[in-house]
C-alpha cells in the first residue's frame, strides 16, 4: 500500500486544505504530509484491524487517513476523519503504562487497539478513534481511552 501515490489520498490531502471542502481544516496551511503510520488492532470478531496515517500540517496533526486490513494483509485507504491533539493517543505509551499500573501489579502489555464502545462504558472508541488495551503482569486486562478512563476490560462490551 503505497499512500502517497493513491489518487483518493492525494485528492484528500488537496480537500484537508480547500475551504468548502468536507474536510476542510482551517488548522491546515497549503501543505499537508503524511505522517508515521500507525497499526490498530481491531478487538471485535470479524471486525478488521486498520493503519491509521496522521494528516500534518506544519507541526500538528489534522486529520487521519484509515486503511482497513483485509484478511490476505492489504490494506486500502478508505476513509478520513479530523484530528485534534496528540496522535495516535493523548497518552504515550509510558504515561498508559504508568496510569494503568497497579502497586504490585504493572502494566507489562500496551497495544492501540479499537472498537466501538459507548460513552457509558468509558469510551468513545471507534475505528477513528483508538485506545489502548494494557495488560498487568497478574493478567488483568484494562482499556485506557483518550479521554484518561481506565476501565476494566471486563466492564466494556464493544458493539461492533
Amino acid at each position: 500500500m503505497n499512500l502517497s501515490t493513491d489518487p483518493w489520498v492525494r485528492r484528500t490531502l488537496d480537500d484537508v486544505t480547500r475551504k468548502g471542502s468536507s474536510v476542510f481544516s482551517d488548522r491546515a496551511t497549503t501543505q499537508t504530509t503524511l505522517g508515521e503510520p500507525v497499526f490498530v488492532r481491531a478487538l471485535a470478531p470479524g471486525a478488521k484491524s486498520e493503519w491509521l496515517v496522521p494528516v500534518r500540517s506544519v507541526s500538528e496533526t489534522v486529520g487521519i487517513i484509515g486503511a482497513k486490513v483485509d484478511q490476505d494483509g492489504r490494506g486500502a485507504a478508505g476513509f478520513y476523519g479530523g484530528w485534534s491533539g496528540t496522535f495516535p493517543h493523548a497518552l504515550s505509551v509510558a504515561e498508559a503504562t504508568t496510569k494503568g499500573s497497579a502497586p504490585g501489579d504493572p502494566v507489562v502489555t500496551v497495544e492501540l487497539v479499537w472498537a466501538t464502545i459507548s460513552p457509558l462504558e468509558g469510551g468513545p472508541g471507534t475505528a477513528e478513534y483508538p485506545f489502548y488495551r494494557l495488560v498487568r503482569q497478574g493478567g488483568s486486562e484494562w482499556f485506557l481511552f483518550q479521554n484518561g478512563n481506565l476501565v476494566s476490560a471486563a466492564n466494556v462490551h464493544p458493539l461492533d
